[in-house]
């Protein structure tokens, strides 16, 4: 039987519509991720100053300032962690901004503006494993 892992990767949201995002149910305690949410840049912003996050997913739109200079600011800090821009619906141009500011990947909200988080971690990561350090370097190639 495998024990609850003790590890928890953290992956920050930066979204004003934190309902967009489902977890799944964990009843055997093997979810490895610990989400927080957070409803704009200023609060990512103090976050990021103060902790370390293992993956940031951010809104395009944020209600404070935009996720292009959040992702800006968390560059020049800076946060090594792999980062995530978020958009509501698809758009080429906000695609080739993110990866031209240093977002790590581009995505997309579906047809019903949500994301599920434990195929998109779990596809990032590999797998749903305990040893974030491992997640982050093969998620970014390192």
């Amino acid at each position: 039987m495998n024990e609850p892992n003790s590890h928890k990767s953290h992956v920050v949201v930066a979204d004003a519509r934190p309902r967009d995002y489902r977890e799944p149910n964990s009843p055997d305690g093997q979810w490895n991720w610990r989400v927080h949410f957070l409803s704009g840049g200023a609060a990512a912003v103090q976050y990021a100053r103060r902790r370390r996050a293992d993956l940031w997913l951010i809104n395009s739109r944020l209600p404070d300032i935009s996720g292009f200079e959040l992702l800006s600011v968390l560059r020049n800090l800076p946060v090594d962690a792999p980062i995530c821009m978020v958009a509501d619906q698809y758009d080429s141009g906000e695609e080739k901004r993110a990866c031209a500011g240093g977002a790590n990947l581009y995505l997309c909200k579906d047809e019903r503006r949500q994301i599920d988080l434990f195929p998109l971690l779990d596809n990032l990561t590999g797998s749903n494993r305990t040893d974030a350090e491992a997640d982050t370097e093969a998620f970014v190639g390192r």
